[in-house]
């Protein structure tokens, strides 16, 4: 009786070892998410050079914010998600970012 509870004891002991693995090429827990291509709409990233976006908006590069995107003039700008977009003093409506995709 001794030697079947030595055995269970062994047992359970190395069934509750942290033996975890990991494969070489997963993404870290904390990478991002890969983003789609982006489309023309609205606040999508774009390149001026070659733009895409869609009727009705322009290709703008914010030299100083260092990106560009599809927008347009002023009236209301739409929001960006949850976030509000202004009209800069250029009458054209300036989101803090691209929206979240690749550029073409």
């Amino acid at each position: 009786m001794r030697l079947m509870t030595s055995i269970l004891l062994a047992l359970v002991i190395a069934s509750c070892s942290n033996n975890t693995s990991t494969t070489i090429d997963a993404a870290p827990a904390d990478a991002p998410a890969t983003s789609s291509a982006c489309t023309g709409q609205l606040y999508d990233a774009c390149n001026p050079a070659s733009p895409n976006c869609m009727t009705g908006l322009t290709c703008k590069t914010f030299t100083g914010s260092v990106f560009s995107v599809c927008t347009q003039t002023c009236g209301t700008c739409p929001n960006q998600g949850t976030s509000t977009v202004m009209c800069n003093n250029m009458g054209i409506c300036k989101p803090t970012a691209p929206n979240n995709c690749t550029p073409p």
